[in-house]
């Protein structure tokens, strides 16, 4: 006999020692014995009938629904929006000098993106010169080389083993990224 007849006649034997093994397990406990589990109605009384029991609890049913109260509008929609009402300021006392404006104030610092160097990609044995940088950013991971675009306003301009520079398009000043230390 060669390994497929084997393995054929290993399923077979399998499946007729299954069913001979339940037939001799329902032959043994023999049939169920349960209770009676016949529907009996417990005995009518006198003078009542089924219909005047359904209408009873119909008409209690009815008298539970009518202290339900009537469905009213929620006082906050979460879908509706509205303008908030304007705070009353009260107006300067008459007598009071008027404060003069405040000058105006310089633009802003635009803040830094939330920019993450988590790897660099090296080619080759020269590992003090990386090719390829993986920045984290709120959108998702980036791959950067020097000179790449990052989003519409920053470009790296240098890739090196401490970390990449990244200059604004938009005449911010340049900053660096650096690795995370190890710990």
């Amino acid at each position: 006999m060669d390994d497929a007849d084997t393995s054929d006649m290993n399923w077979k034997y399998t499946a007729i020692g299954t069913g001979v093994t339940a037939l001799a397990t329902l032959l043994a406990t023999g049939p169920a014995r349960y209770p009676d589990r016949g529907m009996t109605r417990p005995p009518a009384a006198a003078g009542s009938s089924p219909a005047v029991d359904v209408q009873q609890e119909a008409e209690r049913l009815e008298a539970r629904l009518r202290h339900l109260t009537r469905y009213e509008e929620p006082s906050r929609n979460l879908f509706r929006f509205e303008a908030k009402p304007a705070s009353e300021v009260p107006p300067p006392a008459a007598g009071a000098p008027e404060e003069p404006p405040a000058p105006p104030a310089e633009a802003p610092a635009q803040p830094l993106p939330a920019l993450t160097l988590i790897g660099a990609v090296f080619d080759g044995p020269d590992v003090s010169k990386p090719v390829t940088a993986i920045l984290s950013t709120p959108s998702g991971v980036l791959l950067v080389r020097e000179g790449d675009l990052i989003g519409s306003d920053l470009r790296v301009t240098t890739l090196d083993a401490e970390g990449v520079t990244v200059e604004s398009t938009a005449g911010a000043p340049s900053f660096t990224i650096r690795f995370p230390s190890s710990r």
